[in-house]
């Protein structure tokens, strides 16, 4: 029950900030230009935190294997 309000609650605070900035920003990535509303590049930067924490947890070269 505990992870599952944790996972709401990181849910609502994402849609709060997503809603506060709706702005454009401008973002260097490898030398390239990117314009996009400053919401979907916090949604992207929050998905890739996801992608990588979860990739980590399972991918740990230091985690002990069970015999």
């Amino acid at each position: 029950k505990l992870r599952i309000a944790a996972i709401a609650l990181a849910i609502i605070l994402l849609l709060v900030v997503m809603g506060q900035n709706w702005g454009t920003v401008t973002t260097r990535i490898l030398m390239m230009e990117f314009t996009m509303p400053q919401a979907l590049l916090s949604l992207f930067n929050f998905l890739l935190g996801i992608a990588v924490g979860v990739l980590v947890a399972f991918l740990r070269p230091w985690r002990k294997a069970k015999d």
